[in-house]
């Protein structure tokens, strides 16, 4: 087994280069390189201590040394500037990321919260929230946090509480991150990361109660961040961390991972690629 650590203290062969923590001048916010993409994109994400520990497919392993103790934690980059934000870092741990994370390894889970359900899964389709891992069928729940994978010929198509629709096609990996929904007072919120696959997307009743600037909905991905105002969308992440967001209709401001660059689509069938 190779292993290769974030601040060159490393038993990896010479022909590989060591990441170099460095920062963006754009978003003062440290980055660590990452030398293979099926480790970023495909990897297995755990906390031992204070370092970051990413185990390839391959079951070569990655260590980003210090990540928990570093104020603000670094983005995790490929050489084509696609990358891991904090954010979706903390969603492929299944731990909170509060001030607590920075101070030592978090003490037990919260429970399992429902937020939908499966309305058709075809193929292979597994969640992980915690330790447990489960192959999803029709009429599955849905539970906040979730870790969601497709194998080959393989689609899940999962509907919120309120109505909001989140698919993935085959080979695909996302998590679902947050979603809330208060019809009283007309507030709701849904967020998701995709790791890598194809998705789409398509607002519940949280699309017709937001008339406002502020997005109802976001789903983050290595190359963008793509807020959402009572749209329908398409989007594909390749293995390259590649991004392509087709606009179906209503509005969506999509972003580097960063929040920066921001463009908008507001015309149905306009698209964004993102590198």
């Amino acid at each position: 087994m190779k292993s290769e650590t974030g601040d060159g203290d490393t038993g990896a062969p010479q022909g590989n280069a060591d990441p170099v923590v460095s920062v963006n001048e754009a978003s003062a916010r440290p980055t660590v390189l990452i030398p293979d993409a099926s480790l970023l994109l495909y990897g297995e994400y755990e906390r031992d201590g204070f370092d970051l520990v990413i185990t390839g497919p391959d079951g070569q392993t990655f260590v980003v040394h210090d990540y928990f103790g570093m104020v603000p934690p670094p983005n995790l980059v490929l050489a084509n500037g696609a990358g891991l934000s904090p954010e979706m870092v903390q969603a492929l741990l299944h731990l909170p990321f509060d001030g607590a994370m920075f101070a030592g390894p978090a003490d037990g889970a919260p429970g399992l919260v429902v937020i939908g359900h499966v309305k058709l899964a075809i193929g292979t389709v597994t969640a992980k929230n915690g330790d447990e891992t489960r192959t999803l069928k029709r009429g599955d729940p849905i539970y906040k946090g979730d870790d969601i994978r497709t194998g080959d010929r393989s689609f899940i198509k999962a509907e919120m509480d309120e109505g909001t629709k989140f698919q993935l096609g085959k080979n695909a990996h996302a998590t679902v991150d947050d979603f809330s929904f208060q019809e009283s007072t007309g507030q709701g919120h849904f967020a998701a990361t995709v790791i890598v696959g194809g998705f789409h997307y398509q607002s519940g009743k949280i699309g017709s109660m937001h008339t406002g600037t502020n997005p109802h909905s976001q789903i983050r991905t290595p190359s963008a961040i793509i807020a959402i105002r009572g749209s329908e969308l398409d989007g594909s992440v390749d293995p390259s961390g590649e991004t392509i967001v087709v606009h179906q209709s209503s509005y969506l401001v999509v972003t580097d991972i960063n929040g920066h660059n921001a463009v908008v689509l507001q015309v149905p069938g306009n698209t964004s690629v993102i590198v």
